[in-house]
């Protein structure tokens, strides 16, 4: 009996895991420059990867900013998003984007444990 019950809880863990609820980006992977809003601005690539609800910056995640949840909705022929990440130091990376056919753009605005924030755009393409 205990070994039924063990095997129905075991069961249900792996449908509720994989039941996850998913977002209207799920399975994409976007190649993005983050830049200041400057002229001049040369900027930073990363690797935005959407996967079961949740976004992920690759080169981001290697500075201590966890993979988030995203909200996404229609408007129009584009998809808008968020997602907010905070870092163990405190500091956040909010995203807000835009993706419309193959390309992305949007902003981050990046927070400090101080307070202090930079706004940052960004701009790129699916890569699947």
């Amino acid at each position: 009996m205990i070994r039924l019950l063990l095997l129905a809880l075991l069961g249900a863990g792996g449908y509720l895991y994989h039941a996850r609820p998913a977002g209207p980006m799920d399975g994409s992977v976007w190649d993005v420059r983050v830049r200041k809003p400057s002229f001049f601005a040369i900027g930073r690539k990363d690797t935005l990867l959407f996967e079961q609800g949740r976004v992920t910056a690759a080169n981001s995640l290697a500075s201590g900013f966890p993979s988030v949840r995203y909200a996404a909705r229609p408007a129009g022929e584009a998809l808008l998003w968020t997602a907010t990440s905070v870092a163990d130091t405190g500091e956040a990376m909010s995203w807000q984007g835009s993706a419309r056919g193959d390309q992305v753009e949007g902003t981050v605005l990046v927070t400090g444990p101080d307070g202090r924030a930079t706004r940052l755009n960004f701009t790129g393409s699916r890569r699947s």
